[in-house]
């Protein structure tokens, strides 16, 4: 046998023997120093090893939230699933809660429990995070902080405007309930017209409008129609019945009753008429004449 042969040979005893007369066997541990922690137990995991107990040093130099020292250290030889314990720089690490989505109560007792401090609350107009939610925080959701840390956080105050409903026709109430359902508020004038009594018949701004929500819508709602009496001009020619009843406030048509010359449908008498005379109706109305020969 060749001594290059026999020396090789050597070599490869001695790395299978070494280990086991040394009880040295495993794997090299990665040095992770000065690595953010995330990243360091990332490294870690990778290379077949656990992150163990955790160390703070308030009296690190350098930023917050790095590893400033490990064990085994570097190197060292280590069983694949072992635990590495690291020291961290600063104060205990804990994870940032998600608060975006919650309400403010549920936000503060999620940051409370989170060994973290409420910081600076704000809020603004948002077009369809509803009023009361969170709508961002200042620390990323699901890093890591120093315990006691701060965390600001901005919550919506909902819309700042909205397009304004359209409740013409709708009864009063109705239409209240539905704009305050919307977030504006109304008051109401009133006059006569002839829709019935309670209906709105005008609104300001018209329907589709933007208005910042809080506002109040102005409604007309209608008194109801204005009544007219009707006269009896049973007796009375054509001409004068027509007067009269103009007069009231109400529209006249005619109907001819057989024998009537319609070229001089002026000069008949009224028969009857529709509806009768004393009856009270709203102004506007049509009254009909059913006109005689004279």
């Amino acid at each position: 046998m060749s001594l290059r042969i026999r020396v090789a040979l050597f070599a490869i005893a001695v790395m299978i023997v070494t280990p086991l007369l040394t009880g040295c066997t495993g794997d090299p541990v990665p040095d992770v120093s000065g690595q953010r922690f995330e990243s360091a137990r990332f490294a870690l995991e990778r290379a077949g090893f656990r992150v163990g107990r955790i160390k703070y040093d308030e009296n690190a130099q350098g930023p917050v939230g790095f590893v400033v020292g490990q064990y085994p250290k570097a190197e060292a030889l280590a069983t694949p699933g072992d635990d590495i314990d690291l020291t961290i720089s600063g104060a205990l690490l804990v994870r940032v809660p998600m608060l975006i989505g919650k309400d403010g109560e549920r936000a503060r007792a999620e940051v409370r429990d989170s060994e973290l401090r409420g910081g600076r609350v704000t809020e603004e107009n948002h077009d369809y995070i509803p009023a009361g939610t969170v709508i961002s925080q200042a620390i990323r959701p699901g890093s890591f902080a120093p315990k006691d840390t701060k965390v600001a956080y901005v919550i919506s105050l909902g819309p700042k405007d909205a397009a304004v409903p359209p409740v013409v026709g709708r009864w009063e109430e109705d239409a209240e309930v539905f704009l305050g359902d919307v977030g504006f508020g109304s008051r109401v004038d009133r006059e006569h017209a002839r829709q019935p009594e309670g209906v709105v018949i005008e609104q300001f701004p018209d329907a589709r409008t933007d208005l910042d929500l809080g506002e109040r819508v102005k409604l007309t709602v209608s008194r109801g129609p204005v009544l007219a009496k009707i006269p009896d001009v049973r007796g009375h020619d054509a001409d004068r019945a027509t007067r009269a009843l103009e007069a009231e406030g109400v529209r006249v048509s005619y109907r001819f009753q057989s024998g009537l010359d319609l070229d001089a449908w002026e000069d008949g008498v009224v028969a009857s008429q529709d509806p009768i005379g004393g009856s009270q109706v709203p102004e506007g109305i049509e009254v009909i004449l059913y006109l005689r020969a004279p």
